[in-house]
């Protein structure tokens, strides 16, 4: 799976379901989290994240929390069932 405008980022902690504080390039920046799931096993303080640029300038937040570091792998985080249903249709 790829993702355009990308970036990385460590993860800081989770405000709410929709919210989370991550450093990036030594500042703290508040993101948005796709999937508003506990996710305790995977957003632990210091874990790398994916964050992906937001697509309209007039959002909240810059970057949205799509993916985290998890034994060596990414995990993808990211919700969007209709999505799955229509790539993993066609990708078998």
């Amino acid at each position: 799976m790829e993702y355009a405008n990308t970036v990385r980022g460590t993860f800081v902690r989770r405000l709410n379901r929709f919210a989370a504080e991550v450093e990036r390039e030594g500042e703290r920046e508040l993101v948005h989290v796709k999937n508003t799931g506990r996710l305790k096993e995977l957003l632990l303080p210091g874990a790398e994240v994916v964050l992906e640029k937001a697509s309209r300038a007039d959002r909240k937040t810059k970057h949205s929390l799509i993916a985290v570091r998890k034994n060596g792998a990414f995990v993808n985080i990211r919700r969007r069932p209709s999505w799955w249903k229509k790539h993993c249709a066609r990708d078998g």
